[in-house]
């Protein structure tokens, strides 16, 4: 079961999906009648929405699958983040390009970025969010808060942007944030060639002892099981990261789920079970309720028990969870799903608003000849309790606002970096910001405008 966030929010990225040789393209409109009446029988039946599909008749099945596939998606079908920006959440893909992760079967450089606009000049930068470890970005030294400024001599344009993670090696100029002097040459960076890169959930893990108290950091990044699709690696992996939080006796524990827009549902139930209070082994974690065609298809989820997680469960009662416009599904799953046990009271948001996905998927088309994979919405998600009052997102109980141009970003787990710095100050007792940090741009940094998260396109 995957509770995925759609992986073409932005619209600059959509072309991408139409670029097909004039053969190709042929061959597709001559199968589309066949595949889209399979797309359309498969909707009406599994769409949690299948009421608000047009009439049969209004409907135009000669169209490319993916422009079929989006004349029957509901108006309920996605939400709009805290920065207005549209995500829709059912997709369909292509099967050789169906992933758990778009970096383990497509080459990339292996870093994510956000984007920023050059108000009034069609000029872009990039700043570096995270360098996935392995990958030819870290190989060159590549690391988060650079700030990307030009390709080889040229400033970034729109074009580029779009593309910036992946090609046959590339020369980027960079740039650091100095707060007397605003953005400065830092210098370039020679890319080698991209390949296919795992994309490791855990991009940090530590243990940090301040005033006293032994604080677990983690950084998940999204819920895979592993590189393959019956492959349980990461969860081994996440499984031994707790197993070293439980012995260095961790008294408080920050998730940092900021990037995370969701993946295995089984791989939540994990996390939870590892960071929740002892006596809920075995109780509900979450309840799953499909469309009055399928309603012998509701069932719930159960936390491990006591015996599978012995050895990793924290037995949290507070838990501080770090946020962001990216944090969808799954991680939102864990954050509802503990509610009933550790307490909404006893739990700490820090950053942005989340997407609000209340709802998940299931994948059709894996047995059949068609060549695409369906990701449409199917059931709606609730807690223990059978709430998922979260459509719009939970808010955070301190707002803070990372991607400000002159905001320097911290490496994950460093004490200084902005959004963990929140949530130390409050496990120690110190005084918190409440509200969104105001960090004015330099009259030195040039007009720049956050156009979005390569993040969001995955």
């Amino acid at each position: 079961m995957k509770l995925t966030q759609h992986p073409f929010p932005f619209s600059f990225l959509l072309p991408a999906l139409f670029l097909f040789t004039a053969c190709e393209k042929g061959k597709l409109e001559e199968e589309a009648p066949a595949e889209n009446e399979w797309i359309y029988n498969t909707m009406e039946q599994h769409y949690l929405w299948y009421d608000d599909i047009p009439d049969r008749k209004q409907l135009d099945f000669k169209l490319s699958p993916q422009q079929f596939f989006a004349s029957l998606l509901s108006e309920k079908d996605g939400n709009e983040d805290a920065h207005g920006r549209r995500h829709v959440f059912s997709y369909i893909e292509r099967k050789p390009f169906a992933t758990k992760a778009l970096s383990e079967t497509s080459p990339v450089y292996g870093f994510e970025y956000a984007v920023f606009s050059v108000e009034h000049s069609g000029i872009y930068y990039a700043e570096v969010l995270y360098v996935l470890p392995d990958s030819p970005a870290e190989e060159a030294g590549l690391k988060r808060g650079d700030w990307i400024t030009g390709i080889g001599e040229n400033h970034i344009s729109l074009n580029d942007y779009i593309s910036l993670d992946t090609g046959n090696g590339v020369t980027y100029q960079l740039s650091r944030y100095d707060p007397q002097r605003g953005l400065v040459s830092n210098g370039s960076v020679d890319i080698p060639p991209a390949r296919l890169v795992r994309d490791y959930p855990i991009l940090k893990d530590t243990v940090l002892r301040i005033g006293g108290k032994a604080v677990g950091y983690l950084m998940y990044n999204t819920f895979t099981s592993g590189p393959g699709n019956r492959d349980e690696t990461y969860d081994e992996q996440l499984k031994e990261a707790f197993r070293r939080f439980k012995t260095a006796q961790v008294t408080d524990f920050v998730l940092d789920m900021r990037y995370n827009g969701g993946g295995l549902l089984n791989s939540a139930r994990l996390l939870a079970s590892m960071l929740a209070p002892s006596d809920v082994f075995g109780k509900v974690f979450t309840r799953m309720v499909f469309n009055d065609k399928n309603r012998w298809q509701d069932h719930t989820t159960s936390f491990f028990n006591a015996v599978a997680m012995s050895s990793y469960n924290l037995n949290l009662s507070r838990l501080y969870v770090l946020t962001g416009t990216s944090t969808a599904s799954s991680s939102e799953a864990v954050i509802n799903g503990l509610i009933p046990y550790i307490g909404r009271e006893n739990m700490t948001l820090i950053g942005e608003r989340t997407i609000g996905k209340t709802v998940g998927s299931n994948t059709f088309g894996e047995d059949n000849d068609y060549g695409w994979l369906l990701h449409p919405i199917t059931l709606r998600i609730s807690n223990a309790d059978e709430q998922s009052d979260y459509t719009k997102g939970f808010a955070p109980d301190i707002e803070m606002e990372e991607l400000i141009p002159g905001q320097i970003l911290h490496p994950f787990g460093d004490p200084q970096e902005l959004l963990l710095s929140c949530a130390l100050q409050e496990i120690t007792g110190q005084t918190a910001l409440r509200s969104t940090e105001s960090v004015p741009a330099p009259s030195l940094l040039p007009s720049l405008r956050l156009v979005g998260l390569s993040i969001e396109n995955k």
